[in-house]
Parts: C-alpha cells; sequence; structure tokens
C-alpha cells in the first residue's frame, strides 16, 4: 500500500455527491456522510485477500492513514486562516525635525 494517491477536490466531491444522491440527509448531517464512508470501507474490505487478520491489520492502517490525512488538512487549514507574516515592525519613535515640522527622524529603541 505504497502506492501514492492523487486525492482532489474533484474525487471528493464526486463522492459526496454520490452519497447525497443515495441519502439526501447526509446533506445536513456531515457525520452521516462519514458513516457512510467508513461502511463502504468495511464493504470493500471484505474482498481484501488475506485472513481475519489480516484483514483487520489492514482496517487498522487505514484508520491511521485516515488520522494522518485529518492532522494534514487539519494543519494546512490553520494555516491558510493565519495572516501572511510581513517583515517584523522595528520599534522606535519619531523625533521632530526642528526646521522641519512635517519631517523627523526615526530613532530606533532598542531592548
Amino acid at each position: 500500500m505504497s502506492q501514492a494517491i492523487r486525492l482532489t477536490n474533484e474525487v471528493v466531491e464526486g463522492v459526496m455527491r454520490a452519497i447525497v444522491e443515495n441519502d439526501p440527509a447526509v446533506r445536513d448531517n456531515g457525520a452521516l456522510g462519514l458513516q457512510y464512508l467508513a461502511a463502504i470501507l468495511g464493504v470493500l474490505a471484505v474482498d481484501y485477500p488475506g485472513d481475519d487478520d489480516e484483514c483487520r491489520e489492514l482496517l487498522d492502517h487505514l484508520a491511521a492513514f485516515s488520522r494522518h490525512v485529518f492532522e494534514d488538512q487539519r494543519k494546512a487549514r490553520a494555516q491558510r486562516a493565519q495572516p501572511a507574516a510581513g517583515p517584523a515592525v522595528p520599534r522606535g519613535r519619531c523625533i521632530p525635525d526642528p526646521d522641519n515640522p512635517a519631517l523627523g527622524v526615526w530613532k530606533v529603541e532598542r531592548d
């Protein structure tokens, strides 16, 4: 199971669209949609070649993989929600120029 997958928004939306077509209540209940996905996983895992222990190990691996994707997506969303860090604003003050009140000299304050 080391083959890379291509999970796009289109794939996710297509799968969810098919589930909503089957059960419109999923549109208003995200947890119900997740239950459908988990049930589908269980149905498909029955056909996985191997004995019961190997199938359970596969399901454990897939649960861990789901958790990893969840954490990765949560971190990515949090980073997108944070404002971009701009350059550090220097601390200091402007001392007016006595010869021209519209001008001043910036004096950096040191800690």
